[in-house]
């Protein structure tokens, strides 16, 4: 027979006992468990601030606290919402509390459970029986059998022991907090007493060697010294004194010196004791071995090759390949600063090493994506690099060694002139002058060329030289000037004498610019006579002043300046005039040479008017036929090939230079010595030739007159001679 439908209104009533009893039973269960967690926890710091308690015994404690309160939990909040009341046992629990239900209640969730209506039940009375149940059921609250006396009082006893412990934390400070903590079974937290030990490290790296200093604080009663209790990984045990830091209250330190292996200590002050501390001893990274490899500059043809580290005498330029290995891994490089890298002295660059393999041992230098760090030039030619390492602990080399470098510049080429012998020849201009020269390099020749100045003759320089001249109607140098050419600087004003158009003959200055040429390199002594007043300066340097204003005669003689012959140097000379004799005069004194007044061939009016003078300069590029690394030529230089054809009198200064092919620090240079074509009408050339004959023609004179002398002496010998013989004197 089919079973009766439960009332939906009587499943919602006793459904919301079910829950009530789930929420009161979880909450009660899991204020007793926290309550019993942090009771015990309590008692167990108590306990170990009074007696100390081992690690084994803490655990065990701590074992049996989560033990018992995971039994409260489960039994008293877990237990009860899995296996809560079914429907029958709701149904009693408010029928004992409504009797008015009579068992109705019960009957009818019986009668609605499958397979409860048998044979013979009426359906008709059984519908009654549920309908009056619904009716009395209505108005009554089921939610009221489930009792929350028991959940308030285990509520309130875990806030109330949740309070306490916040309360005896926050009054305890920080004994508290490491009772706590030693409950819990954090390593390292010694029992507060008198005098507190607090240590910030728990582990500590050295490097095998090197000292380390052992740090602790105290708080509490301050001691004057405590002890350090070391047992080392060996198994010895060591207790050395840990001394006050002086001027640091609380502080205590020790430096032990060269540690060799790993040990723990503890460090003991008063009756604190700390917990234990390790210490890591690890070598140091260093470099095992070390491959060198030299890349010679690419314009000295030369194979890469491989060098000795004892052995660095490296060509100016080169790049090295350098390959380390390890004593051990080392860190990889980030993106910041490198790890691991080489340090080329003399200069800020640090260069990268690289792992070259998945060996974490095997480094290789690197330069941007080149496998290879370059050598700069350095002004002092001798350099070193060292290499650093970082190993994955973070430990460096230390002392690194510096592995020196010898840097060889590349040297210049020679060059020499075979062809003409003489260092100065007279040439007309429509002679062929034959040059002969040898070159050579130590890699390859680069270019040749017959470099030339030619100077005009001083007849033809006359609108170039002089100085400018600016005279003006005061002895102050101000106002519009009148100016002019003079030279050489040798006045001498009468007195009707004006040295300028428009000028008084009293009272008014000058100044002469330009540029000044010496004839011959060496040291000048400048020597200025006037009246009244000068001053002079070459190449921006004041030589001599007498700037005076009243009427004086006097003359200034300079310090001795080094000038190199032919070059030009800026001058500049003022003079002033008051009253009486006016003359200005310039002189100059070539070390023991004569004294002169400063001739107006070496005077210029501008460095323009200079170089225009001296006409030009030029070059004739010469063939070596590819780049050897010596070469003997000689070239035909045609006079008629100069544009323009120079005057008879023009001297050429000319020289043969050669560069090399070190395109890195160079091209290197070098310059023969200068020679001398000067050029001379063909009756020049002509009386030329015949003094050189007959100056070749006097040596084989001489040579006859010799000859016939000994011819004489050698006649002489043989007369006497036979008359010793006729005499009987013969031996």
């Amino acid at each position: 027979m089919e079973s009766m439908r439960m009332s939906p209104l009587i499943a919602a009533k006793i459904s919301a006992v079910k829950r009530k009893h789930a929420i009161v039973s979880l909450i009660s269960g899991i204020s007793l468990a926290v309550a019993a967690l942090l009771g015990i926890l309590a008692v167990t710091m108590i306990i170990d601030w009074l007696i100390e308690l081992s690690y084994l015994t803490r655990a065990a404690a701590l074992i049996a606290n989560l033990s018992i309160s995971g039994y409260l939990l489960v039994r008293y909040a877990i237990m009860p919402v899995i296996f809560g009341p079914d429907d029958e046992t709701v149904s009693l629990w408010v029928e004992a509390q409504e009797p008015a239900f009579a068992s109705r209640l019960i009957s009818t969730v019986q009668l609605t459970r499958p397979g409860a209506m048998e044979e013979g039940f009426s359906r008709s009375m059984c519908a009654a029986l549920i309908r009056q149940t619904e009716i009395l059921a209505e108005p009554v609250e089921f939610t009221r059998v489930i009792a929350t006396d028991r959940m308030g009082r285990n509520a309130a006893i875990a806030v109330g022991v949740v309070v306490l412990g916040l309360i005896g934390l926050a009054v305890g400070g920080e004994p508290a907090g490491d009772l706590l903590k030693r409950a819990l079974l954090v390593p390292g937290v010694d029992v507060p007493r008198k005098t507190r030990v607090i240590m910030d490290e728990d582990e500590l790296l050295v490097a095998r060697g090197d000292d380390l200093t052992l740090t602790a604080r105290a708080e509490g009663i301050i001691p004057d010294e405590g002890q350090i209790v070391i047992e080392h990984a060996s198994g010895r045990t060591q207790v050395i004194p840990m001394p006050a830091v002086e001027g640091q209250y609380g502080q205590f330190a020790r430096t032990i010196q060269g540690v060799q292996e790993s040990f723990t200590y503890r460090v003991h002050l008063n009756d604190g004791r700390s917990g234990s501390r390790h210490v890591r001893a690890e070598e140091r990274p260093a470099v095992a071995d070390l491959s060198i490899e030299q890349i010679f500059p690419a314009y000295t043809g030369l194979p890469q090759i491989r060098r000795a580290p004892g052995d660095l005498s490296i060509l100016e330029s080169s790049r090295l390949v350098l390959r380390v290995r390890a004593s051990k891994p080392v860190a990889r490089s980030g993106r910041g600063e490198p790890a691991n890298y080489v340090h080329l002295h003399g200069s800020d660059a640090r260069y990268r090493l690289e792992h070259d393999s998945s060996d974490p041992t095997m480094l290789i230098a690197v330069d941007g994506d080149q496998r290879s760090i370059p050598l700069p030039k350095f002004p002092h030619r001798t350099t070193g690099f060292s290499i650093h390492l970082t190993d994955e602990l973070g430990l460096t080399s230390k002392d690194p060694t510096v592995y020196r470098i010898d840097l060889i510049p590349d040297r210049a080429p020679t060059v020499r002139i075979t062809h003409p012998l003489r260092r100065e020849e007279l040439v007309t201009s429509a002679a062929t002058l034959v040059v002969g020269f040898d070159a050579a390099d130590d890699f390859a020749l680069g270019q040749a060329r017959i470099r030339y100045r030619m100077n005009l003759p001083e007849d033809e320089r006359s609108d170039f030289t002089g100085l400018t001249a600016a005279y003006f109607n005061n002895d102050k140098l101000e106002g519009t000037a009148v100016r002019g050419i003079d030279g050489p600087i040798n006045f001498t004003w009468g007195k009707n004498d004006r040295p300028a158009a428009g000028l008084d003959r009293e009272r008014f200055s000058a100044r002469w610019t330009g540029v000044i040429v010496p004839p011959v390199s060496g040291q000048y002594v400048f020597i200025v006579e006037c009246d009244d007043g000068q001053r002079l300066w070459i190449n921006d340097q004041l030589l001599t002043e007498q700037w005076y204003w009243e009427h004086r005669k006097q003359i200034a003689e300079s310090q001795p300046i080094e000038l190199e012959g032919g070059k030009p140097y800026p001058i500049k000379i003022e003079y002033r005039q008051n009253s009486g004799e006016a003359y200005l005069k310039l002189r100059w004194r070539h070390q023991a040479a004569m004294e002169e007044v400063v001739p107006r061939s070496a005077l210029f009016t501008s460095m323009e008017a200079w170089a225009e003078a001296t006409r030009k300069e030029g070059q004739i590029d010469l063939n070596l036929a590819g780049h050897p690394k010596s070469f003997r030529g000689y070239y035909q230089w045609r006079m008629q090939s100069l544009d323009p054809t120079p005057p008879p009198g023009t001297m050429i200064e000319w020289w043969v230079e050669i560069t090399d092919t070190n395109d890195q620090t160079g091209p290197g240079v070098a310059e023969s010595e200068h020679y001398v074509a000067r050029l001379v009408t063909p009756e020049e050339k002509r009386a030329e030739l015949m003094t050189r004959l007959g100056e070749a023609w006097n040596p084989l004179g001489t040579i006859t007159e010799r000859q016939q002398q000994i011819n004489q002496n050698l006649g002489q010998m043989i007369i006497e001679q036979g008359r010793d013989r006729g005499n009987g004197n013969q031996p």
